[in-house]
């Protein structure tokens, strides 16, 4: 049981997530039935449960002048392209997640939607529809070449 704490406790981490923690999983011998499910949640509700804090903690967050002047900056943009944002911003969520690149999971897609101030749970569902498929890729190509 240690070691799927490890392989949890890698994926909670942002820019390692399920892209480091699988690797882990299969090197440890987890059995993929557990693993990776567990994964996946983890991978999902932690970033999640993070993006519902920062919106309901926005008022606070405001509060901190450097912090303050970023968003700002990023919301004025945002509302100026608010059209092609809510066309192409969820979709690019599941892109954003599914493209197994370092920065390129979870953590980043619930920053990217806050940012541009996408709904919540929409974000959440577009976001782990991409997770599913590229944590399958990779633990299909880590069983393969191990």
């Amino acid at each position: 049981m240690h070691g799927l704490a490890l392989v949890i406790l890698t994926t909670i981490v942002p820019w390692l997530e399920y892209r480091a923690a699988i690797p882990l999983m299969v090197e440890l011998g987890i059995d993929p039935m557990i693993g990776l499910p567990s994964i996946l949640l983890v991978n999902t509700l932690v970033p999640a449960l993070a993006l519902i804090a920062a919106v309901n903690l926005e008022g606070w967050i405001m509060r901190l002048p450097l912090i303050s002047r970023l968003l700002e900056v990023a919301w004025r943009w945002t509302a100026r392209s608010r059209e092609k944002v809510e066309k192409y911003g969820y979709p690019a969520l599941t892109l954003l997640v599914f493209v197994p690149l370092p920065g390129s999971g979870m953590w980043t897609a619930v920053a990217v939607a806050f940012l541009l101030r996408l709904r919540p749970l929409k974000s959440i569902l577009f976001s782990a529809a991409g997770l599913v498929p590229s944590a399958l890729l990779i633990y299909s190509l880590v069983s393969f070449f191990t």
